[in-house]
């Protein structure tokens, strides 16, 4: 909003800077520099799982990318085009805050524990099916928690199975839903019999 506030200003008051070379040199560096910074943050980001990393290297990104119209406003403004600073400061404002409200949403998101990627779940719902003895599911529901996803659901088994052979299903597919997704997974398993009453 200051950044915003400042361009508009200059902008009425028909203020422009005169070291047009210097910010034009300053914004390559930046570009360059917070780039490499973004891309090593993200990576630390993704092995971490860790949000308030990610949010760091968006962080670097907003910098990088902003830098851009930086870099066109000092080199329109050498060129004669004094106004491009102002302009190059709006926009500099709009994408520092379009880059905070992206942030705020997905921390939004693990506080109010979302539910997964639709992708994600369709994953899970494949490897629930392709179990032999699984007949049917239902109740299925995720939900994302901080780093961790949390998986809950019900199936349906031959009525005839021990307490070991259900157990062992629950094992098996809390196994594969743990190896198909990256992230941390807590995975609950409700065995019932597969009767009429239960499908229902």
């Amino acid at each position: 909003m200051g950044i915003g506030w400042s361009a508009v200003t200059a902008l009425i008051a028909d203020r422009h800077p005169e070291t047009f070379g210097v910010v034009t040199v300053v914004a390559v560096i930046s570009i360059i520099v917070k780039e490499l910074l973004y891309q090593w943050t993200k990576r630390v980001a993704r092995r971490t799982k860790n949000a308030s990393v990610l949010a760091n290297a968006w962080h670097h990104r907003s910098d990088a990318l902003s830098s851009v119209p930086v870099l066109a406003g000092g080199l329109l403004g050498g060129a004669g085009w004094p106004i491009a600073d102002p302009l190059a400061g709006m926009i500099v404002a709009a994408m520092v805050a379009g880059v905070g409200l992206r942030i705020a949403y997905d921390a939004m998101l693990q506080l109010s524990e979302a539910a997964i990627e639709p992708e994600l779940l369709e994953v899970i719902k494949r490897l629930i099916v392709a179990h032999p003895e699984v007949r049917q599911h239902h109740y299925l529901r995720t939900r994302r928690v901080g780093r961790e996803i949390f998986v809950d659901v019900h199936i349906l088994v031959h009525p005839t199975l021990s307490v070991i052979e259900s157990h062992n299903i629950t094992r098996e597919l809390e196994r594969d839903i743990r190896a198909a997704v990256e992230d941390p997974v807590n995975v609950l398993v409700h065995v019932e019999p597969d009767i009429p009453e239960e499908r229902r």
